[in-house]
């Protein structure tokens, strides 16, 4: 069984879909743990992409000093996102 977490509100094109959660925010689904997926074997991030883009508003949104001028993030800012991505793939590892 799989469960489709969708990050670019998509998954209504996909064939024979089963539990899927639309995330408009990464506060939505950042604290989820493995104890709250683990009756599904595979975990679908849809889009990689737009996932990134979520967690770097939310950065840019609480860590204002880790963004430039234009929303882009700076060199401390990628690394924060390196470390949420990180962290909440270890959370449900």
């Amino acid at each position: 069984m799989f469960f489709n977490f969708d990050f670019d509100n998509g998954a209504h094109r996909a064939f024979n879909r089963k539990e899927v959660v639309s995330v408009g925010q990464w506060e939505e689904v950042a604290n989820i743990q493995a104890a709250d997926v683990a009756e599904y074997k595979t975990l679908i991030v849809d889009t990689a992409g737009r996932c990134l883009d979520r967690i770097t508003e939310h950065i840019v949104r609480t860590q204002p000093k880790l963004a430039q001028a234009s929303g882009a993030l700076t060199l401390k800012g990628y690394g924060e996102l390196k470390a949420q991505v990180g962290q909440n793939t270890k959370a449900i590892d």
